[in-house]
């Protein structure tokens, strides 16, 4: 499994447990799009700052930052 494979799949757990009370189908969503993002345009173009992504971030033991998450991504 490659570091975006990981980031996703962690990503998507983070997010679920992060906003429990949002619905399934918007979530699904809402997930598909942030992944979308960070893994093929690139973290720079995305907010960090919400819970699922400092969630993914603590889960990955990487450091909360669009460098560390690019790293992450690339390595």
């Amino acid at each position: 499994m490659t570091n975006k494979e990981k980031y996703a799949t962690t990503y998507t757990q983070a997010f679920i447990d992060s906003y429990p009370e949002l619905p399934a189908e918007r979530s699904k969503h809402l997930i598909e799009n942030a992944v979308r993002h960070v893994t093929t345009l690139g973290v720079g173009r995305v907010i960090i700052d919400g819970a699922a992504f400092k969630l993914t971030s603590k889960r990955l033991g990487i450091k909360h930052t669009k460098k560390a998450i690019t790293e992450y991504l690339n390595a």
